[in-house]
């Protein structure tokens, strides 16, 4: 709704709204929606960023400073993807007194206390982590191939139905696989045996309802949206029209 809301605005109004509903999500300890929009914003800056003439060798006809510029851009979004990749293995428990993490913890807003503290930093990871990938494409080659796309079309699928399918049939499974699987029984020898096990068989049930989930919901959703942006959008320019119509007899 929030796209289809800002789809007619200009795109600096839509930009300016964006961030700020993004700072607004940040303050209010939001990082769910606030890596929505985040990603509504990359959107828009590869819109902008496609649309543009200007290019490196445009910019500098020097060929050994454009070789230079790209090794520089080059290393700077392999170093950030490594940051990213690190702050999203912030740890569950004692992060604060772990190596690494604890020279980042003080940096930690105030309001975000206990567990939130974890999802801020694996959030900012996030957003780091697509922003690399967005701005060196050697890097988007792995997510790019009819299997990526795919996975990315159920994505969202697989964000709403795994959490319940573990938390009913795959806890009884996992449970069983576990207490069936090596020697002695219910033994700490069973268990990544059983849960490696247990994993593989609910893994393809998950994929499948997230399957599901995107052709009832996902697609059915942005069908609805694109058909009642055309209605508002052609109510618009009946409106419009019919103001300049009374104008002119006006006139």
């Amino acid at each position: 709704m929030l796209v289809l809301a800002l789809g007619s605005a200009k795109p600096v109004v839509r930009f300016v709204l964006l961030l700020s509903g993004a700072y607004a999500s940040f303050h209010f300890i939001r990082w769910d929606t606030l890596l929505f929009v985040c990603g509504i914003i990359f959107a828009e800056l590869r819109i902008l960023r496609k649309s543009s003439s200007y290019t490196l060798e445009k910019l500098h006809a020097n060929t050994t400073i454009v070789t230079t510029l790209r090794l520089a851009s080059a290393i700077f979004w392999i170093a950030i993807l490594v940051f990213s990749l690190f702050l999203g293995s912030w740890p569950a428990n004692l992060a604060c007194q772990s190596p690494g993490f604890q020279h980042i913890c003080p940096y930690t807003p105030s309001q975000y206390t206990g567990l939130a503290q974890q999802y801020f930093w694996i959030s900012v990871g996030a957003v780091l982590l697509l922003l690399s990938l967005e701005n060196f494409e050697p890097l988007q080659k792995p997510f790019v191939t009819p299997l990526a796309n795919y996975f990315g079309d159920i994505s969202f699928g697989l964000y709403i139905v795994h959490f319940p399918f573990l938390q009913t049939v795959g806890r009884w499974i996992i449970v069983n696989t576990i207490r069936h699987t090596g020697s002695p029984g219910f033994g700490y020898q069973a268990f990544p045996r059983g849960f490696f096990l247990g994993g593989v068989l609910i893994t393809p049930f998950i994929i499948w309802l997230a399957d599901i989930h995107w052709r009832l919901f996902d697609v059915t959703s942005v069908k609805f949206a694109r058909w009642l942006s055309l209605k508002c959008f052609a109510a618009k320019k009946k409106i419009s029209s019919n103001i300049r119509g009374a104008n002119l007899i006006s006139a």
